[in-house]
């Protein structure tokens, strides 16, 4: 991680700027300067990856 914007999150999170989604997405993005451990200070819960679909859907 380049830079911890962890604290700017934060407050960002805090005062309703940004939501977990938004939160997420920067995590899984890998280049937001936020990693799991970031997320999980700032939510309270633990990062979960998005699940990726492996087969298409029947339509």
């Amino acid at each position: 991680m380049l830079f911890d914007m962890t604290p700017t999150f934060k407050m960002e999170y805090d005062f309703g700027m940004i939501d977990k989604q938004t939160l997420a997405s920067y995590v899984a993005a890998g280049n937001m300067c936020i990693d799991a451990a970031g997320y999980k200070e700032i939510t309270g819960e633990d990062y979960v990856e998005p699940q990726t679909q492996t087969e298409p859907v029947a339509g």
